[in-house]
């Protein structure tokens, strides 16, 4: 078995992405002593892609 602890990096455009495509392996990584890091490339304030940012 291998004990050495691996780094996983996720990106998602935006900020739940992470959250609903890997949380679930994620989860399991950490279960097993793994570190994992999400990462957004956008903050989300930029409101729906159809209906814009309401002020």
């Amino acid at each position: 078995m291998n004990t050495k602890q691996i780094r996983v990096i996720v990106f998602g455009a935006h900020p739940d992405d992470c959250d609903i495509k890997a949380g679930g392996i994620a989860a399991l990584y950490v279960q097993h002593g793994h570190l994992v890091k999400f990462v957004s490339v956008t903050n989300g304030d930029a409101g729906h892609h159809v209906m814009g940012v309401v002020h």
